[in-house]
C-alpha cells in the first residue's frame, strides 16, 4: 500500500506560483460624458449671464458673477449625491418668481426624484441637469423679505450640492477647489482693504465739506450771501476731493464683491451729491 500510494504522487510536484494576480481594472466612466457635462455647465452658465439677477448692481461684473455661479453650480451638482439634488431642485421651485422658472424648477425636482428613486449608482449627467434647470430658477426669484434674505436663501439652497459635491471629489480636484477659494479670498480681502483705505481718506474731506456747507446755511439765514458763498465753495471742494477718493480705482475693486459693492457705490454717490 505504501508503494502503490508512492506511485500515484507527482514525481514533478507543481511549486505554488508566487506571481501576483492581475488587479481587476476598474470601470472609467467614458470621458465623453465629462465633455457633455461641461457643455451643459457652460450653457448653464450662458443662460445664467443673461438673468435679472445683481449681486453687486454693475452690469460688468454681474454678468461674469452670474456665469460663474451657473457654471460652479452645475458642475458640483454632477458630483453630488443625490440627496443634494432633491433639495436645490426642491428650493428652486419654491422660490420660482416666474412661470418659465416653476417650470425648470419641476422639471429639476422630477429629475432628482427619479434618479434617487432607483436603486443603482447616481447618474452625472443627471446631477448636472439638475444643477443647470435649479439656477436658472434661482437666478429669477423676486426679492424676498428684507435686503439680502434672497441672497441668504439662495446661498443655503446651493450649499448642500456644493459641500457634498467636494466631499465626493477626488483629491486632487479638492485641491484645486481649495486654491480657488483662497484665490477668492485674497481678492475680497484686497478689495474691502481698497475701499477701507479709500474710505478714511474721503472721511476728512466729507467733514470738511458738511461743516463748511452748514455754516453757508447759517450765514446765508443772516443775509451774508457772499460768505455762504465761499463756505459753499469749500464745501463743494471737499466733496469732489471725497469723491475722488471713493471712485479711485483702489476703491473701484470694491465693485467687484457682493454687499461691499452697494456700499461702496452708496458712500460714492453720497460723496459726489
Amino acid at each position: 500500500m505504501s508503494e502503490l500510494s508512492q506511485d500515484n504522487k507527482d514525481p514533478h510536484p507543481t511549486a505554488p506560483s508566487n506571481e501576483p494576480r492581475p488587479a481587476k481594472r476598474r470601470r472609467q466612466r467614458p470621458e465623453t460624458r465629462w465633455n457633455f457635462i461641461i457643455a451643459i455647465a457652460a450653457v448653464a452658465a450662458v443662460a445664467a449671464g443673461f438673468s435679472s439677477a445683481s449681486p453687486t448692481g454693475v452690469g460688468f461684473f454681474d454678468v461674469i458673477e452670474r456665469a460663474t455661479f451657473g457654471f460652479v453650480v452645475t458642475m458640483f451638482a454632477a458630483c453630488s449625491r443625490r440627496w443634494a439634488w432633491l433639495i436645490l431642485a426642491g428650493a428652486a421651485t419654491v422660490m420660482a418668481a416666474s412661470v418659465w422658472g416653476t417650470i425648470l424648477g419641476v422639471v429639476a425636482l422630477g429629475f432628482a426624484v427619479h434618479a434617487a428613486a432607483r436603486t443603482d449608482n447616481r447618474d452625472r449627467m443627471t446631477g448636472a441637469l439638475v444643477g443647470a434647470l435649479s439656477v436658472q430658477a434661482l437666478l429669477r426669484t423676486d426679492d424676498i423679505g428684507f435686503f439680502g434674505l434672497t441672497a441668504i436663501l439662495t446661498a443655503l439652497a446651493v450649499s448642500p450640492v456644493l459641500v457634498s459635491g467636494y466631499r465626493t471629489m477626488r483629491r486632487r480636484n479638492r485641491r484645486r477647489v481649495r486654491m480657488g477659494l483662497v484665490a477668492v479670498g485674497v481678492f475680497v480681502v484686497v478689495a474691502s482693504a481698497g475701499f477701507v483705505y479709500s474710505a478714511l481718506r474721503a472721511s476728512q474731506p466729507l467733514e470738511y465739506g458738511i461743516t463748511a456747507a452748514q455754516d453757508g446755511l447759517d450765514v446765508a439765514n443772516e443775509a451774508d450771501q457772499i460768505g455762504a458763498a465761499g463756505y459753499w465753495t469749500t464745501a463743494h471742494n471737499s466733496f469732489s476731493q471725497a469723491d475722488g477718493f471713493l471712485s479711485s480705482p483702489i476703491a473701484k475693486i470694491a465693485y467687484a464683491v457682493p454687499v461691499l459693492s452697494q456700499h461702496a457705490r452708496l458712500a460714492a454717490v453720497a460723496a459726489d451729491s
